[in-house]
């Protein structure tokens, strides 16, 4: 008889287990996507060119969330606000992280910039620093900086149009390192172009499988020296380009500082802040935060807006001169001949305010937005999402959304005066979502719509050829 219980008691141990697991397994639904192969999991459906759109296709057959899982890594693409709202806003908690791949850690990644940072103790350190730095009621004293990179530009754009874009960089770079390091910079300076080459790097990095490593993380432990072996020497060199980012403006700052020439600046704060102790971090973190602004946000957030929305809006008015027109026509009314438009006079200019959430919303600067990680496992919608997922929003098909923006694709201004209640796409994830929104969009936007509207007051902006749109007016890559 106590054979028999014995049994018995071998039977549940092995069986209850495996019982409770299928009763789970069942009391979730699969996420929908495309069937996996064995193994390789999805891997021949991930989508390297246009993915934005191409996946915005695909959700409608399979919906507003599709699951991949590649060699074991799940991947969801979420393409309405209704759910992105729902994971990175409502649970923020648990969707904040951030995945940081082998090749960004072989490049000292892990740790800085903020928006790449992983969710914890030192993201909330440096989070806290710029939220005091950049709130909106500090909006403010960055005007006259505006004011004066606008007026610059517009000396630029006037000498040299055909230039446009270095013109663009320029105004956004030199905002940046003044107002991080209290650095003026003209086009040829070596922070540009450090900034630069740290820009052109994340944008290697963050191409889905520029890097086998990334696929397959073994691969960390190759040696440099063996075939396949030249991402560790592009890593170690990049390592060194983002060292430099970090150490040589700070290292000005500090040399002026003690010579009494430093200027007002984030850097110059931080380090006065460290002397006197009021804030507990050590300056290598002060110096990581300041790098973070100035390189981290110059790569991830403001210059991509600036150059891809300046760019967007030079692309759209060149398409579109009846636009371009009625634009100029209430800054005539508005702000007459005699003087540049200035912040205070945005309130009465509607028609502008609505072509500058047309530019964000026909083309989103960062159309897949940054990948989230989810901490733990998470049930929506009677599906369950694996912990260690990683999370993309896809801006692009958030802001052609049919049910929200008639004919998205088409570029009408009017679609915002005629109707205000239209979703805005600063607030859906244009400038990140949840607690990864970005701390400078106010800075940012600010920029943007000065810069926008100073063009249109000063210039017309016409194509020396024909007005014939291309199937695809924009390269693919993190940001456009």
């Amino acid at each position: 008889m106590r054979d028999d219980w014995g049994y018995l008691c071998v039977l549940l141990l092995l069986f209850v287990p495996v019982g409770l697991w299928t009763t789970r397994r069942r009391s979730s639904k699969p996420l929908p996507g495309p069937k996996p192969l064995p193994i390789v999991g999805n891997i021949r459906d991930l989508v390297f060119e246009h993915e934005c759109e191409v996946y915005a296709r695909w959700s409608e057959t399979y919906g507003d969330l599709i699951y991949f899982e590649v060699l074991g890594q799940p991947l969801l693409y979420v393409h309405s606000s209704e759910a992105a709202h729902d994971l990175f806003d409502k649970r923020s908690s648990v969707y904040s992280g951030r995945y940081i791949t082998p090749m960004m850690k072989l490049m000292g990644l892990a740790d800085w910039p903020l928006v790449i940072m992983d969710y914890g103790s030192l993201w909330k350190k440096h989070r806290k620093i710029f939220h005091q730095r950049f709130e909106p009621r500090r909006a403010a004293e960055f005007h006259p900086l505006h004011a004066s990179a606008t007026a610059r530009l517009l000396q630029n754009l006037a000498k040299t149009p055909e230039d446009f874009y270095k013109h663009y960089r320029h105004m956004a770079g030199s905002v940046l390192i003044e107002t991080t390091y209290g650095i003026k910079v003209d086009k040829e300076d070596p922070l540009l172009s450090l900034a630069e080459e740290a820009i052109q790097a994340f944008s290697d990095i963050s191409k889905p499988g520029a890097f086998f490593v990334d696929i397959f993380p073994i691969l960390r432990f190759w040696p440099e020296w063996a075939p396949f072996g030249s991402f560790k020497k592009q890593a170690l060199s990049w390592r060194q380009m983002l060292k430099d980012l970090r150490e040589i403006p700070w290292a000005i700052v500090k040399q002026r500082l003690g010579s009494g020439k430093a200027s007002n600046s984030f850097a110059t704060s931080m380090l006065t802040e460290t002397i006197e102790g009021e804030i507990t971090m050590t300056e290598y973190d002060f110096q990581g935060a300041a790098a973070t602004t100035y390189g981290g946000t110059y790569l991830s957030r403001l210059d991509p807006h600036c150059l891809s929305l300046t760019t967007t809006f030079t692309l759209a008015m060149m398409l579109h001169p009846e636009i371009q027109k009625k634009a100029q026509e209430e800054l005539d009314v508005v702000i007459g001949r005699r003087r540049l438009p200035q912040l205070t006079d945005r309130p009465s200019l509607g028609f502008c305010d609505a072509l500058l959430k047309e530019s964000l919303r026909w083309s989103p600067p960062v159309p897949m937005g940054v990948p989230h990680l989810l901490g733990e496992d998470d049930i929506y919608r009677g599906c369950k999402i694996p912990k260690g997922t990683i999370v993309f929003a896809n801006t692009w098909a958030i802001l052609h959304d049919k049910r929200f923006f008639a004919n998205p694709e088409s570029f009408d201004p009017d679609r915002y005066v005629k109707n205000p209640e239209l979703p805005d796409p600063k607030a859906s994830g244009v400038f990140g979502f949840g607690r990864r929104i970005c701390p400078g969009r106010h800075l940012a936007e600010t920029l943007l719509w000065l810069a926008m509207v100073r063009i249109l007051h000063s210039f017309s902006i016409r194509t020396d050829g024909d007005r014939s749109e291309c199937p695809h007016l924009f390269e693919s890559g993190f940001t456009r």
